[in-house]
C-alpha cells in the first residue's frame, strides 16, 4: 500500500509522508481520495457498513478495534526494540511488569488478572472486553491460552456486581425482539402470536394463512399509548388484511370508496367508484353530486339536500354537525361495512345509516305475529325516525306512524273501558310506567295483522 523511504512513506498520489508526523498524516489520509480509494484497510473498514448496525454490535467491534490497536501499539514498540531505538515504556521497570497473554503488553500487577482456572494472565481491559463480548455472543467466556472456562463469579468480580447484572439484563432482553412504538417511543418485548385459521378482515371474510401469519408477527397495541401499529412498516392502524407492500401500494392509488381497492377503471359517471359488479350496482342508489370539497355525495339517488361530506379529511371537520359520526364509522345496523362504503341516508333525529340497510330493516317490520315497533325507532338514540319526503322510506314510515297511532288509541281506551288506568304502576314513583298510560297500554294490550284484511286485531292481555 505505502511504499517506505527511511522515515517516509509515499502514498498512492505519490505523496512523501513523515509518519511521525501523526496530525499531519491523519490529515493527508482524510482529504486523499486516491487513498480512500486504493487503501485495502479503508475499503475493509467502509463495508463494515457502520450506519447499519445495532448498538451491540457497534460496542463489539469497538472493543476488537481497541484489542488490535493494542498489538499493533505492542509491535510498534518491538520494531522499535529491534532497530535500537527506545521504546516508550521504561526499560528499567519492565522486570516488575507482567505480559497480558491477550494483548501481549507488559502491565502492572495491580491491573493484571490470574484465572482461577488455569493461573493465566491476563489485563483486567482484555478480560473485561472479552466477558462483555462472548456473553452479548451467547457464547462461554474462556481461557485465551487453554480454552477452560471462566467461572461465574470470576466473572462477576472482574466486571463488577453493578456491571455484570446490567450486562446479563441486556442479554436477556437481546434474545427477544424489541419493539419501539412510534407513537410515544415506548420500548417493549414483543412477542409473536400464532396462526388460529379463524382471522377475518373489516369486511367479515376470513384471511388467508400468509397474511394472518404477518398479523401474528407484526400487529401490536403499545402497552404505554395503547395505539395499535405494524412493526415492519409502523402504519397506524394496522393495515389488516394486507401486507406491508399491499398497503403501501394501495395508499399511492387512488381508491374506490365503496370497496377501497385501487381504481382499475371508473364505474361510468362516477370519480371515485371503480366498475365492479357490487360498487355499480351501490351507485344505482347514490346520489352523484359533486360537493363542494370535490368528494362525491355519499347519499340516496334523488336527494334534494346533500348528505354532508362523510369522507375522513371533511367529516372529520365537522363532526359534531354529524351528531359526532364520521364516514369511518360503521353503519349502526349492519355493523359490516363503514358508512363511506356505500350510499347513505340520515333520519329526522340526526343519525346517519345505509340506504339499504335501514330499507330492510323498515320493510321487515316486527319478526313475530305481535306488533311491535321497534324497528322505527333509531337504534341509537331510540327516538322516533323519519326520512326526507322524497326518499321512499318518508311513505313507509309514515304508514307506521298512522299504525301505531291507531294502536295507542286502541290501547288506551282498553286500558279506560277495563278499568286499569289506575293500575299501582302508573301511580308509583319510580316504576318504568309511572305517569304513562299510552306505554303501560300498549305493553300490556296485545294486538296483531290480520293476515287477510291486513286489519289490527286485540288478541289477549300480557302479564304485568
Amino acid at each position: 500500500m505505502l511504499g517506505r523511504q527511511d522515515q517516509s512513506f509515499t502514498c498512492f498520489c505519490k505523496t512523501n509522508l513523515d509518519f511521525h508526523e501523526e496530525s499531519e498524516f491523519k490529515h493527508h489520509i482524510i482529504v486523499c481520495p486516491k487513498f480512500q480509494k486504493n487503501s485495502p484497510i479503508t475499503q475493509f473498514f467502509n463495508n463494515i457498513n457502520f450506519h447499519q448496525r445495532n448498538l451491540e454490535e457497534l460496542y463489539i467491534i469497538k472493543y476488537e478495534l481497541e484489542l488490535k490497536l493494542e498489538e499493533v501499539n505492542t509491535y510498534i514498540e518491538v520494531q522499535k526494540c529491534e532497530e535500537g531505538k527506545p521504546a516508550d515504556h521504561n526499560s528499567s521497570k519492565q522486570d516488575d511488569l507482567i505480559p497480558c497473554s491477550a494483548c501481549n503488553t507488559f502491565k502492572d500487577f495491580s491491573d493484571i488478572i490470574f484465572l482461577e482456572s488455569c493461573d493465566h494472565t491476563f489485563c483486567h481491559t482484555c478480560l473485561s472486553k472479552y466477558i462483555l463480548k462472548s456473553v452479548m455472543d451467547h457464547k462461554d467466556a474462556t481461557c485465551f491460552t487453554c480454552n477452560s472456562r471462566i467461572p461465574e463469579y470470576q466473572k462477576k468480580s472482574i466486571l463488577g456486581e453493578e456491571e455484570y447484572h446490567k450486562m446479563m439484563d441486556e442479554v436477556s432482553f437481546s434474545g427477544l425482539q424489541r419493539t419501539t412504538c412510534v407513537k410515544c417511543s415506548n420500548t417493549f418485548v414483543f412477542e409473536p402470536g400464532n396462526v388460529q385459521g379463524n382471522l377475518k378482515d373489516d369486511m367479515g371474510k376470513l384471511i388467508n394463512k400468509d397474511k394472518e401469519l404477518h398479523y401474528v408477527q407484526n400487529r401490536f397495541k403499545c402497552p404505554n399509548c395503547q395505539t395499535e401499529q405494524c412493526k415492519k412498516c409502523q402504519t397506524t392502524p394496522y393495515h389488516l388484511g394486507k401486507t406491508c407492500e399491499e398497503n403501501q401500494k394501495i395508499k399511492e392509488s387512488k381508491l374506490c370508496k365503496y370497496c377501497e381497492e385501487p381504481i382499475e377503471k371508473l364505474a361510468s359517471g362516477m370519480i371515485d367508484v371503480c366498475n365492479k359488479s357490487e360498487c355499480v350496482q351501490k351507485t344505482k342508489n347514490a346520489c352523484l353530486t359533486i360537493l363542494k370539497c370535490d368528494h362525491s355525495c355519499s347519499g340516496f339517488y334523488g336527494e334534494k339536500n346533500c348528505l354532508p361530506c362523510l369522507h375522513q379529511e371533511c367529516s372529520k371537520k365537522i363532526a359534531p354537525t354529524l351528531n359526532g359520526q364520521t364516514g369511518d364509522d360503521y353503519c349502526t345496523i349492519c355493523g359490516v361495512e363503514r358508512l363511506i362504503n356505500a350510499p347513505c341516508i340520515r333520519s329526522s333525529c340526526g343519525h346517519i345509516f345505509h340506504v339499504e340497510c335501514i330499507t330492510k330493516r323498515i320493510l321487515t317490520k316486527w319478526h313475530r305475529p305481535r306488533i311491535v315497533f321497534n324497528f322505527c325507532f333509531c337504534p341509537l338514540c331510540k327516538k322516533w325516525m323519519d326520512f326526507p319526503p322524497e326518499s321512499s322510506l318518508h311513505q313507509k314510515i309514515k304508514i307506521y306512524t298512522k299504525l301505531f297511532q291507531d294502536i295507542k288509541t286502541k290501547s288506551l281506551e282498553r286500558l279506560k273501558y277495563e278499568k286499569r288506568d289506575k293500575d299501582e304502576r302508573l301511580l308509583t314513583r319510580g316504576d318504568p310506567y309511572y305517569q304513562k298510560p299510552a306505554e303501560y297500554a300498549m305493553a300490556i294490550y296485545s294486538y296483531y295483522e290480520c293476515f287477510k284484511c291486513k286489519k289490527t286485531i286485540f288478541w289477549w292481555t300480557q302479564k304485568m
